[in-house]
């Protein structure tokens, strides 16, 4: 019997046939983000539930925050904001659309071709990371309409929303992460809510200086507080460039681990195949 072999491509070859890797995020990206924007019931629970929080928060304490002196001369509707731009970012919807990839048994198939594996992680995140910059953009708008006046004028609006991309990387990696491990729609998005409470364990209400025992400590070490203040900055005291720096390491620590979870949950799942 004879048996037939294709021929083989050397790198070079293999090289002009692929597109560089920027390339192979961005047809991954705009495919993953065309999806979304199709399916908006994906994405518009996060909506609601950043709005609802805003306006909810807002009345019910901003009476009572103009009594602390940090406070008394801030309106508490910049405040409370960043904090509905965090929890809209919790539910990013980069996992979903990894479910639906995998439920149709085109992921399957993407694993076929050479394009980068990484590629194909990155893709569905930066699309989450796009879509959560968006609804920031929807909750600000709100933001405005209820009296919000940034120091920072324009310019720090836009880097609110660089913000809020930024954290949607982080919690798009999460949420493709248990995608891949699971292959559950249910596993996926009870992930985010699962992250909900790590969220108050902040200043997500009131300034640092008036938590006490271990909800302080608490706020202390999580991440998500050094956002907070990067973002109120913006908002509140103007440009303040030390807190601005260490809310981009903290935003970065919370975008890099996930996104090897990612990774390594991507591996997990094509070993098991």
């Amino acid at each position: 019997m004879t048996t037939v072999t294709a021929p083989l491509m050397n790198s070079n070859e293999k090289t002009r046939d692929l597109p560089n890797y920027v390339e192979q995020i961005w047809l991954m990206t705009r495919r993953s983000l065309l999806t979304l924007l199709r399916k908006p019931e994906t994405f518009m629970p996060s909506v609601f539930t950043a709005i609802f929080f805003l306006l909810i928060f807002n009345a019910a304490l901003g009476g009572t925050a103009a009594f602390l002196p940090e406070l008394m001369s801030v309106d508490y509707i910049a405040f409370i904001l960043p904090l509905s731009i965090i929890s809209a970012s919790l539910d990013s919807p980069a996992g979903q659309a990894t479910i639906r990839d995998i439920e149709s048994g085109y992921f399957d198939k993407l694993l076929l071709t050479p394009i980068s594996r990484s590629a194909l992680v990155l893709g569905h995140i930066v699309a989450g990371a796009i879509v959560v910059g968006g609804i920031a953009a929807l909750v600000t708008l709100v933001g405005f309409f209820l009296g919000l006046r940034p120091v920072t004028g324009i310019a720090g609006v836009v880097m609110l929303l660089g913000f809020a991309a930024f954290i949607g990387l982080g919690f798009g990696g999460l949420t493709v992460g248990v995608a891949l491990r699971t292959g559950s729609a249910g596993a996926t998005q009870g992930a985010a809510f699962a992250f909900f409470p790590f969220v108050f364990l902040t200043t997500a209400f009131f300034p640092l200086d008036y938590l006490q025992g271990w909800l302080r400590l608490a706020a202390q070490i999580n991440p998500v507080t050094y956002i907070l203040d990067a973002l109120r900055s913006l908002l509140i005291s103007g440009f303040d460039w030390p807190a601005l720096a260490i809310g981009i390491v903290a935003s970065a620590v919370l975008s890099i681990v996930p996104f090897i979870f990612a990774l390594t949950s991507l591996r997990a799942r094509t070993v098991r195949q």
